[in-house]
């Protein structure tokens, strides 16, 4: 009886012991399991931009993002892409009056601290001063836009192309 219950230990401290080892894909490569990230909190919220009245949604850029775990532990992201003059080059521009306004809302999120706008021609990010007003850039072609924010998790660039009337 005491070789069974031995026999029966070693099987469930084994079985326990290779269960915190964790999965294994075919190749002895380990899966790891990421949670699931929710817009505008695990990762930069996406803002609804309207300018006249249409809404729409500029492209993420580069950004990074920390949040704390549940355990205590802070995970930060870290997204490098090419800068927005390059991503400009496969996104339509949206038309728009150059005597409308700009309206920027992120939700339930509270907006970005700072929030500036860049404009990028000829490859050079240049700041804009102030608010963002269309009527400068009325008749000037394709206008690559940038908006940079910053919260407390970190920081994000969108981008956005407009063609002013």
């Amino acid at each position: 009886m005491a070789k069974k219950m031995g026999v029966a230990f070693l099987f469930v401290w084994l079985s326990a012991a290779l269960a915190g080892c964790g999965m294994f894909a075919a190749g002895g490569q380990e899966i790891e399991e990421k949670p699931k990230l929710e817009a505008g909190v695990n990762e930069p919220p996406i803002p609804t931009i309207t300018i006249g009245n249409e809404p729409f949604q500029p492209v993420l850029g580069a950004y990074s993002w920390e949040i704390e775990n549940s355990d205590g532990t802070k995970t930060r992201e870290e997204v490098d892409i090419a800068p927005p003059h390059e991503q400009a080059k496969h996104m339509d521009s949206i038309a728009v009056a150059g005597e409308d306004e700009l309206e920027i809302d992120f939700g339930s999120v509270n907006p970005p601290k700072p929030m500036d706008f860049h404009i990028w021609e000829g490859g050079k990010r240049r700041s804009v001063d102030g608010d963002m007003l269309l009527t400068d850039y009325k008749g000037t072609g394709s206008v690559i836009v940038e908006l940079y924010g910053e919260w407390h998790e970190g920081h994000a660039s969108y981008v956005f192309v407009l063609e002013v009337r």
